[in-house]
């Protein structure tokens, strides 16, 4: 299976289609990518818009996010001062 890289990302996909062709073969579509694991991108005015992937993949890039968000919460809360703004006093000095 040969695998088409994106020149505008680094997202890489085994088929590229257009809105049309999704809208025509859906079905298709969907059973490639549950069953075979393939990438599909969807391709709209000429840039891929989406692309569809299987849940294991989804779970990767659900597992990745989670991490990326817990390092983000572990750095704010090790840079927190502990100071506090009320959105009252925000407002008057913003000059609302």
């Amino acid at each position: 299976m040969s695998r088409h890289r994106l020149l505008e990302s680094s997202v890489v996909v085994d088929e590229m289609v257009s809105v049309r062709e999704l809208h025509d073969e859906t079905w298709s579509l969907i059973g490639r990518v549950a069953y075979d694991g393939e990438r599909v991108g969807i391709v709209h005015n000429g840039k891929v818009a989406v692309v569809l992937v299987d849940v294991a993949d989804f779970e990767v890039l659900e597992s990745y996010e989670n991490e990326r968000d817990l390092i983000a919460l572990r750095a704010a809360r090790s840079s927190d001062d502990g100071t506090r703004l009320l959105l009252h006093d925000l407002s008057e000095e913003l000059g609302g």
